[in-house]
């Protein structure tokens, strides 16, 4: 298999492993029987971590949470080689977020039950969050740490090496003008890079970008209104914390700027049709994002131009999306071009000093033949070789002596 730089759960069941510069991708069946089964659609994408925290993914293996409640871990590149599962018994609804800290897996499904199992081994409850939950996301820096969110559901952050009471619970905004009872519905959660897990950003039904800080308050320190639309989901640009990508359900994609007291929206970008359903920097390149959604494509960003750069057809409404670590080296037609056209200068470049080296020897050898020439009077007499006759001495004859 060609290198894979994004992994694109889809609602049919099928995980595509996509090559971003051949702009293809290959199909994975997520049981043995390799059939299309709506009832398998992936719902979250988990990587193995290392005891720090750290993803590593060199080998693809990855642990896909499907809507049957069934949990599959397989190889990327070797998918009948690796191929394991285990159904998540207890609890309602779908898969909406999890984590790896070394073998052991902790996820959560919508009605708030929150399971781990250690090497893929019966899963057993170990909290509850509340109910209808829209998403849960672990820590950065801290792997047992987690947040959890969703509909009149509170924002709530845990730390599951002790899961029966979560650390931090946030509190409901104040009554509006009319005393009314502010309605709350989170739909994802991100912690912010570089914060030591105690600064939580969260995107709302009600076009809302809120930041919390466990430190400082319970309520939100910042809130930054989008459009006028459900906002689905967000990132953060790993290198530069304050920039955060929002997305909504008509297919809107901003950058903002959070630094300050009320943020600022860097570049709005466009393309995209319909609900988002994911959204995503990449790990190492954090100019550039990619994007999934309803209709079915997944379109590759870069943060310094409002336009994609390059758009994959899906052939399946996606529903999540996951960048590997490989490094992408051509991110669109262009910069394959432009590769191109470098390759080709450089070889124009080097015929063009392989010409001049010879055209400079061939000028020194002329040089040297007419240096080498002796001087000729205008009689048609060679001046060397009269001067080298009269100073000649004839044999037989001496000098004489005065």
């Amino acid at each position: 298999m060609d290198s894979v730089h994004v992994l694109v759960g889809c609602e049919t069941g099928l995980l595509k492993a996509v090559n971003i510069p051949s702009r293809a991708f290959t199909n994975i069946a997520t049981d043995s029987s390799s059939l299309v089964n709506k009832e398998r659609a992936v719902d979250i994408i988990l990587f193995d971590q290392t005891e720090d925290g750290a993803e590593h993914d060199d080998s693809l293996k990855v642990r896909l949470g499907l809507r049957n409640r069934d949990f599959v871990c397989l190889d990327v590149r070797n998918p009948g080689q690796h191929f394991s599962k285990l159904r998540t018994e207890g609890g309602d609804g779908n898969f909406v977020g999890g984590g790896m800290i070394g073998d052991n897996m902790t996820t959560c499904v919508q009605s708030g039950h929150i399971f781990r199992n250690e090497r893929m081994q019966r899963s057993k409850q170990i909290s509850s969050c509340g109910s209808d939950v829209c998403q849960m996301t672990q820590g950065l820096s801290h792997p047992s740490t987690f947040v959890t969110g969703g509909r009149e559901n509170l924002l709530k952050v845990w730390d599951f090496s002790n899961a029966s009471t979560p650390i931090f619970t946030a509190k409901n905004l104040p009554d509006d003008k009319l005393r009314l009872r502010v309605k709350t519905w989170i739909n994802d959660l991100k912690f912010r890079p570089k914060s030591d897990d105690k600064v939580v950003l969260a995107v709302t039904a009600y076009h809302e970008l809120q930041v919390f800080d466990v430190r400082a308050k319970r309520r939100p320190t910042m809130i930054v209104n989008y459009s006028e639309d459900p906002l689905t989901c967000l990132d953060i640009n790993p290198q530069k914390e304050f920039e955060v990508l929002v997305a909504n359900r008509l297919g809107k994609v901003a950058l903002f700027d959070l630094r300050g007291t009320k943020g600022m929206v860097l570049r709005a970008f466009t393309g995209n049709q319909g609900s988002v359903r994911d959204i995503q920097f990449h790990p190492s390149e954090s100019d550039h994002f990619a994007v999934c959604g309803l209709d079915r494509f997944l379109r590759l960003y870069k943060t310094s131009q409002k336009t994609f750069v390059s758009e994959i057809y899906m052939k399946s409404v996606p529903t999540c999306l996951r960048f590997t670590n490989e490094a992408v080296r051509i991110w669109s037609r262009d910069d394959q071009l432009d590769a191109e056209e470098r390759l080709a200068e450089e070889k124009e470049g080097k015929a063009t000093k392989k010409r001049k080296i010879v055209e400079e020897e061939e000028v020194i050898e002329d040089e040297s033949i007419w240096t080498e020439m002796s001087t000729v009077d205008e009689s048609g007499n060679d001046q060397e070789e009269a001067a080298r006759a009269e100073t000649a001495v004839l044999p037989g004859r001496k000098k004489k002596q005065r």
